[in-house]
């Protein structure tokens, strides 16, 4: 993604995200099998606009705490990139 770089997602989550909804996977969490291949194992942000009417930005990552916070810089990295992306798409 041109908004969101890898230094501004690179913090914890909590969880991860599946549906059988036909959403666009924006970051995906690969963790290795039992022979050392990477799989996805689930989402920790996905855009939906098939399962409702709208848009759905669905998230794990919790930016908008953190950033009110001040305790996470990368939180607001993370988040001000998200609300661009969002604002031009």
């Amino acid at each position: 993604m041109q908004y969101l770089t890898t230094k501004s997602a690179i913090w914890h989550h909590h969880g991860l995200l599946s549906t059988d909804a036909d959403v666009v996977p924006l970051i995906v969490s690969e963790e290795p099998d039992a022979a050392g291949d990477a799989h996805d194992a689930g989402m920790m942000l996905y855009e939906d606009t098939v399962s409702t009417p709208g848009r759905l930005i669905v998230t794990t990552l919790d930016p908008t705490y953190h950033h009110g916070s001040n305790f996470m810089p990368g939180a607001t990295r993370f988040l001000y990139a998200l609300l661009r992306w969002v604002d031009n798409t």
